[in-house]
């Protein structure tokens, strides 16, 4: 007996989430930082809890910045 992966979603839900995606690795993060803004510190972001908040953002940023790579999607990288 052969194993057959089903389809799992449309190819309209398949476009929306790479669509989504696309969005995510577009934003700018915290390590994407300007020359004259100098490196990242955790008290830039106010507080130390804050900062935890921009590490979250940084790994969905990245990751979903990793899947475009991985799929071979094109996306708007922020100005460095």
């Amino acid at each position: 007996m052969e194993n057959q992966p089903k389809l799992l979603a449309s190819n309209e839900k398949i476009d929306t989430l790479v669509a989504k995606i696309k969005f995510t690795a577009s934003q700018r993060h915290a390590l994407d930082r300007l020359p004259d803004e100098g490196e990242y510190c955790p008290i830039d972001a106010g507080s130390y809890d804050d900062a935890f908040e921009d590490g979250a953002q940084v790994g969905e940023i990245d990751f979903a910045r990793e899947l475009c790579e991985l799929l071979g999607v094109n996306y708007d990288r922020p100005e460095d």
